[in-house]
């Protein structure tokens, strides 16, 4: 029995005489972890600086030194940013991207608007949709594209004509239009700089523009009456009535012109400068990885690709000022690790064939976020020039003790100084100290490589029940790797079970409960291994007698609170109903998983090429499928409950490469090469005891509109909640560690302002607790 009426009462006539509340700040569905370390574009106006990053907007405001953000989290659809535009008069920030979309954010009710005019234009190449600049004259936008100029209403968004000025009206690429006098300006990659009446009503046809010089502008802007533009080699001009006159030029390539109410900036990679605007010379930044500056109120504001937004003074130019807001060291997140001590992002990784030079080799350090302390970092300077880390794990005995492998360069040890974080020691193992039986590089000559390439692919590490640390090493005959407590290590080879073993390649493995590793492979499915039952091996695949598997680069695996295995591969999922079955048995059989969608069978999953599994504290499972966002299904995976893309949420990108889980709040972490964002779920881990219940937020104020979650329960607690008289106005049982309530009453109606009390026992009655929350209406 849970509660009985008088109990009840007892118990609310106790509570009643305390007055004190305990209050949590209201929680938001979405949060993100973005990098703003990547500044590509620039613009001013109305005392603010506007930069865009891989996925956000920054804007600083000059009066009051504030920095605000706006992402995919507020609705931003973030591609490449490649050009930026604020409009003073419609207090509009413009946003173009390199897919041909625009975003218009209005600063004065924060609406976006999408015009997407250009990206749906199917006659149009997806290269030839890239926005390269915007101009604004008398209340109309125009855009310098890849096909030629088109122009929109800035009062209304509306899309209005397209110029294509190219040969025979065909595509020419702008860089940039400029207004001077009657004339517009285009400076393009091929066709020289072209002019036309900005008036003329029909600059549509393509014989309305002339070419005005054959040089090749890529830049141009108007200075009152001037003209000045940058030609492709990095030399200046200015235009004038006996023509165009060089009166500076740039060291190295350039990046943009921009133009603001007192000055003109042009820059190039390694450097900015400044020009009254009769162009008269004001001063120089000079600064690696420049890719825009603009000049407002006596400052100079640079973006750059390594340290974001950066404030200059001409009179004091080596010591800038850093605006960028906190983040981690870059958005390329390959994997995740959710710990105590907050989430820690790993960067670089590989590619999904496997290849740790793809895109390129990874070479960062290591962030962590925490409430308490927020961003942390272990620069790359200290982690022994490991390069394309993969995958990190603390060490269950120890967690001061973090692991993590690097798909190039071996296994990391790192000795946590948790009072700061930066000073923490590491130490590698790799081909060179671990041995014989240790981790091993590939062999050059196997490969077709130079013989001074060294490369040790390193995946895991998953630890056994007695503190073992295990991991994979790819294209070598001796794959799999265990390290002792006493620092010895152990080989184990599946040679004669595998073709070409030393061209294959593996991830991290999973132990389950019995202590067998079970080793996802690029071509040779899932393998499972126990050595303490005579170096046992099973091998599944796609054979229909040994495993069934829908394809054999299996990309993902997950055992769920029902000891069931998901197994994700790049063509579909498949179930193994009891891996315990490995024990006893010479050959196991996957399973599909089949639902009914509009009224026919299918499978789930059907060919979908599956990322990543995750199982939550409910025992739903967040499935990643490449080009298709997330997914969330229920335990048995009849019932999708939630599907993310970067379409209808704000994810940053649709190929997700990994999913963590804390288990505490029921926060779920999304990385992606564009960076993380989280959702914050309703399943949490179920605890062993109500010693860490939590209600939040309490009190629910008049403006929340959310709902109330009850943390930190034992899995399928029954919750009642009753006003102070006894009345009972909810009721459930949570399905992990985590329970919400909308705060209606059975009635169907939002329960009206007053002290509620959450009476909490768990499934057999043997464990209870009460809360309090107050509702203020």
């Amino acid at each position: 029995m849970f509660f009985t009426m008088k109990q009840m009462r007892f118990i609310l006539s106790i509570l009643f005489i305390l007055t004190s509340f305990y209050s949590l700040a209201q929680k938001q569905v979405w949060r993100d972890y973005f990098s703003y370390n990547n500044v590509s574009q620039l613009s001013v106006g109305d005392d603010e600086v506007f930069g865009a990053t891989e996925n956000a907007i920054l804007i600083f405001n000059t009066k009051t030194s504030s920095v605000e953000t706006i992402s995919s989290i507020q609705g931003l659809r973030m591609q490449k940013v490649t050009a930026l535009h604020y409009s003073e008069k419609f207090k509009k920030l413009i946003i173009g991207n390199e897919d041909g979309t625009i975003q218009v954010v209005n600063r004065i009710n924060g609406k976006i608007s999408f015009i997407d005019d250009i990206f749906d234009k199917n006659s149009l190449s997806p290269e030839l949709k890239r926005i390269n600049s915007f101009l604004e004259f008398k209340g109309e936008l125009f855009i310098a594209t890849n096909y030629g100029i088109s122009v929109i209403n800035l009062n209304n968004n509306e899309f209005l004509d397209t110029f294509f000025i190219g040969d025979q009206g065909g595509n020419e690429k702008v860089f940039q239009v400029a207004v001077v006098g009657k004339w517009i300006y285009a400076a393009t990659e091929k066709g020289g700089l072209k002019r036309a009446e900005v008036n003329n009503p029909n600059l549509v046809d393509y014989k309305q523009w002339s070419v005005y010089d054959y040089g090749k502008w890529i830049g141009v802007c108007s200075i009152g009456e001037m003209l000045i533009g940058v030609k492709d080699d990095n030399a200046m001009y200015v235009l004038k009535l006996s023509g165009f006159e060089s009166f500076d030029s740039l060291e190295s390539d350039f990046r943009n012109i921009v133009r603001s109410k007192s000055h003109v900036t042009i820059s190039s990679q390694s450097e900015a400068k400044v020009y009254s605007l009769d162009l008269k010379f004001v001063g120089e930044i000079d600064r690696s990885y420049i890719q825009s500056a603009v000049f407002l109120n006596d400052f100079v504001y640079v973006g750059v690709q390594d340290s974001g937004l950066l404030q200059f003074s001409l009179s004091n130019p080596n010591n800038p000022s850093h605006l960028t807001p906190e983040g981690p060291l870059n958005n390329r997140v390959f994997s995740l690790l959710s710990t105590e001590n907050g989430m820690w992002m790993i960067f670089g990784g590989y590619s999904n064939s496997y290849n740790p030079h793809n895109p390129d080799l990874g070479s960062y350090g290591l962030s962590r976020y925490s409430g308490k302390k927020g961003w942390e970092h272990i620069g790359h300077d200290k982690l022994r020039g490991a390069k394309a880390m993969s995958k990190a794990r603390l060490h269950p005995r120890n967690q001061d003790q973090l692991f993590v492998s690097s798909f190039h360069s071996g296994l990391l040890q790192i000795d946590l100084n948790e009072s700061d974080l930066s000073r923490s020691e590491v130490g590698l193992y790799d081909s060179e100290n671990t041995g014989s039986n240790g981790l091993e590089k590939l062999d050059p000559l196997t490969h077709g490589v130079s013989p001074d390439y060294v490369s040790v692919r390193v995946n895991g590490p998953a630890f056994d029940r007695d503190g073992t640390i295990w991991v994979t090493n790819s294209m070598v005959y001796n794959t799999l790797k265990q390290k002792m407590s006493n620092g010895d290590w152990n080989s184990y080879s599946f040679g004669n079970r595998l073709q070409d073993v030393e061209l294959s390649s593996f991830g991290a493995p999973l132990i389950d409960r019995n202590d067998t590793k079970w080793i996802p492979s690029y071509k040779d499915g899932l393998i499972g291994f126990n050595e303490k039952k005579g170096n046992k091996v099973v091998i599944l695949n796609s054979n229909s007698i040994s495993g069934d598997l829908p394809d054999n680069n299996v990309r993902s695996i997950a055992i769920d609170k029902n000891n069931q295995m998901w197994i994700g591969t790049y063509k579909g999922l498949r179930i193994l109903s009891n891996p315990d079955r490995f024990l006893n048995d010479g050959q196991l059989q996957t399973n599909s998983i089949v639902i009914l969608q509009d009224g026919l069978a299918e499978e789930l999953f059907y060919q979908q090429d599956i990322s990543k599994i995750r199982v939550d504290g409910a025992n739903n499972k967040w499935v990643a499928v490449v080009d298709a966002g997330v997914f969330l299904v229920s335990a048995n995976g009849q019932k999708t409950i939630y599907h993310f893309t970067k379409e209808n949420s704000p994810l940053p990108n649709n190929i997700v490469n990994d999913i963590d889980i804390n288990e505490k709040t029921g926060e779920v972490f999304f990385a992606t090469d564009s960076g993380v964002v989280s959702f914050i779920g309703n399943a949490t881990e179920g605890t062993s005891g109500y010693g860490n219940v939590i209600a939040y937020p309490n009190p629910v104020r008049p403006e929340f509109l959310g709902e109330v979650k009850i943390t930190g329960l034992l899995d399928k607690s029954n919750v009642k909640i009753a006003d102070v008289e006894g009345n009972l106005v909810f009721e459930s049982t949570s399905q992990g560690g985590t329970v919400v309530w909308d705060t209606y009453s059975f009635s169907g109606r939002k329960v009206n302002s007053g002290v509620y009390l959450i009476f909490i026992s768990s499934q057999d009655g043997a464990e209870k607790t009460v809360k309090k929350l107050m509702i203020i209406r």
